[in-house]
């Protein structure tokens, strides 16, 4: 991910064994899409060895529920 432009980082908490039923190749096309913006919006003009995005998910529960919430947030680390 991120076609050698930017580092990518994965944080899960409490959720490192749940799974999750969606579509591969809609779920590709998400991440994709928003890797694509974190390149065109936040790292183009900037472009250093050090922008990453960083990817934290959580296990919440809402209606009594769970559910996967994806935070995702590009930045340059020096």
């Amino acid at each position: 991910m991120g076609k050698k432009r930017f580092a990518t980082q994965i944080c899960a908490s409490g959720c490192e064994d749940a799974t999750i039923s969606t579509d591969p190749f809609y779920f590709k096309v998400m991440l994709d899409s928003i890797f694509e913006n974190a390149w065109r919006h936040g790292f183009l003009k900037n472009y250093t060895e050090h922008n990453k995005v960083l990817l934290e998910l959580d296990l919440v529960e809402r209606d009594s529920q769970p559910y996967l919430q994806m935070q995702i947030s590009n930045f340059t680390t020096v």
